[in-house]
């Protein structure tokens, strides 16, 4: 793992520029731990059942189930191992989030409801945009070409 040391470190170094300087959304990267003390960041964690990540595997990549599976083992495995370095914790601890959401049970649509009605409610200046609004807004003018 001391090999992922600098990696782990350019992106705590980016998270943090990034979550410092403007409204953002980072996924992953053990980025709840790193900004665990910025009280304006949101921390969510979305899980699934175990039949329904198979089932969107299988989907998303065209794999076979028993190929499905040992993705998502290997996936949980690497998480787990990276997270539990550079933090010294488990990834799956509820405590260390301010909102745990199934997929299974609230659907894609619904976890983004879910947390769009969050993030309006307490981070939002303007609330006449959605989250998926802004979400847009921001992709399209990070476009190559778009300014």
């Amino acid at each position: 793992m001391e090999v992922y040391r600098d990696l782990y470190e350019a992106q705590k170094s980016a998270i943090i520029k990034l979550a410092t300087e403007q409204s953002c959304i980072i996924v992953g990267h053990c980025s709840h731990y790193i900004l665990r003390d910025m009280s304006s960041a949101l921390h969510v964690h979305i899980t699934a059942d175990e039949q329904h990540r198979i089932v969107y595997m299988e989907n998303k990549y065209h794999v076979s189930f028993k190929k499905a599976v040992d993705m998502i083992s290997h996936q949980d495995s690497d998480v787990d191992v990276y997270y539990r370095h550079f933090t010294g914790e488990d990834w799956k601890t509820a405590a260390n989030y301010h909102m745990c959401l199934d997929s299974t049970l609230f659907g894609y649509d619904g976890v983004a409801d879910i947390v769009e009605h969050a993030v309006r409610s307490n981070y939002m200046d303007d609330t006449s945009m959605s989250v998926r609004d802004v979400i847009k807004k921001y992709q399209n003018v990070n476009r190559p070409g778009n300014k």
